[in-house]
């Protein structure tokens, strides 16, 4: 079933989200709504295979039907760009509060993935009460940086701001120009799903060629360093159940970090075989049947 598509306004910029309602099954209450967050760079139709195989998979288990929705983070896929700002952390909470809230959805499952985890982790800890469930997909984190390098970052940042704003934008050739990129950066992307990623993640320019939808302030250096305690502050305050899962050949090994789960008061890891960093694209299956156990515990058929 092909998703709806959505926006909702926050903070002044329009957040896109992909939809998939809950199929028909079992009379009963409904569990609550899976968000997915994305991570750098991507956007949420990257989540497809992913969800087609939860789906697949819940249905053939008899588990209880449940509504899934995957947003764009602003500067991402179809979701509005920032005008005279940069991308901070906080914003991306923000655009997740900013959906639940339009749609109505007060508790909610969170899975995110990479820079989305990060993001998802402080939705967490930020709003505990809403937050039932929380799938922690390669993401706690980088290395802790120490806030003597701030000056320097600040100062890089400030001269690739204005580099991005000198170098316009070149483009590739054609959709399958940018698949064939995705490729070579993703190296057991199929060329299936990469041409998909490619049709989803890029617009078509008014000279023929085509960009990617992303923000390209994306690709500048954060100014803000990462500061490990403050992050452990928002773990800390996380009260629901958290599973960590980590791709065993991923080449982010400090994602695996066994003192960072320690923040955790509820949680377990499991390490997928066969999976990069982006076990979404390596294991949809392998991902989903994690993730369904997780989500329904007990469940006889799962």
């Amino acid at each position: 079933m092909e998703p709806r598509e959505g926006k909702v306004t926050v903070s002044r910029l329009e957040i896109h989200y992909l939809d998939w309602p809950a199929e028909k099954g079992p009379i009963g209450a409904s569990p609550s709504p899976l968000l997915l967050i994305h991570g750098f760079l991507d956007h949420a139709w990257s989540f497809e295979p992913f969800v087609r195989a939860l789906r697949e998979q819940a249905a053939a288990a008899g588990a209880p039907p449940r509504r899934i929705l995957a947003i764009d983070l602003r500067g991402h896929g179809d979701s509005g760009w920032v005008q005279g700002g940069y991308y901070h952390f906080p914003d991306y909470v923000l655009d997740v509060m900013g959906v639940t809230d339009a749609l109505g959805i007060e508790q909610f499952a969170l899975l995110g993935h990479s820079m989305g985890s990060m993001a998802a982790g402080l939705v967490a800890g930020t709003f505990p009460d809403r937050v039932e469930k929380l799938v922690l997909v390669e993401g706690l984190g980088p290395p802790a940086m120490s806030p003597d390098v701030a000056p320097d970052r600040f100062r890089q940042w400030v001269r690739e701001v204005e580099a991005v704003d000198r170098r316009g934008r070149g483009g590739m050739a054609s959709v399958q120009d940018a698949a064939e990129r995705l490729q070579r950066t993703h190296r057991r992307l199929g060329p299936e799903l990469a041409l998909f990623l490619a049709e989803k993640g890029t617009r078509k320019r008014a000279d023929g060629r085509v960009e990617w939808k992303h923000d390209p302030l994306h690709r500048t250096r954060s100014p803000q360093p990462f500061y490990l305690d403050q992050a452990e502050a928002f773990w800390r305050r996380i009260t629901c159940p958290v599973l960590f899962i980590t791709g065993a050949e991923s080449e982010y090994h400090f994602f695996n970090d066994t003192e960072r789960r320690k923040c955790f008061g509820d949680g377990r890891g499991v390490d997928i075989e066969g999976a990069g960093h982006m076990i979404h694209h390596d294991r949809p299956e392998r991902l989903a049947q994690e993730v369904l156990a997780f989500l329904n515990p007990g469940h006889p058929g799962v």
